[in-house]
């Protein structure tokens, strides 16, 4: 997990040390910036994202644990960067393709998993179509 070094007493570093050492190989500790739970149909849905700065790279563990999520039956993963002024490079997982897109079109990103008014392919195909 994180350490946060400017916040010594943060309750994410607490457990970092609590489960230090926990692990096994081919497993890991992490934290997500925001999971999305969409309970309105069944089987529920998730869609797991992680947030970067534009000169932020993702570890290896963190790619991982998005490609393994999105694996799970119901369940989806992004990592999202953002790059400039309205301009985001979206990374899309298990496939690992990536997008650069507008605001508008990470909002309808969103929008349509949110509203299961697209399939994943529907999905990646609104990516291709709106990319910069």
């Amino acid at each position: 997990m994180t350490q946060y070094r400017k916040f010594p007493d943060s309750i994410s570093n607490h457990f970092d040390r609590l489960f230090e050492g926990l692990g096994r190989s081919r497993s890991s500790f992490s934290d997500v910036d925001a999971i999305i739970h969409n309970g309105h149909i069944w089987p529920s849905r998730f869609l797991l994202l992680e947030f970067k700065h534009a000169r932020e790279e993702l570890d290896k563990s963190k790619n991982w644990l998005l490609k393994d999520f999105a694996a799970v039956p119901g369940c989806q993963s992004a990592a999202i960067k953002y790059k400039s002024q309205n301009l985001y490079e979206i990374k899309t997982y298990p496939d690992e393709l990536i997008h650069q897109v507008s605001g508008d079109v990470l909002k309808a990103f969103i929008w349509q998993w949110w509203h299961d008014t697209a399939t994943e392919l529907a999905l990646r195909h609104l990516l291709d179509v709106m990319e910069f």
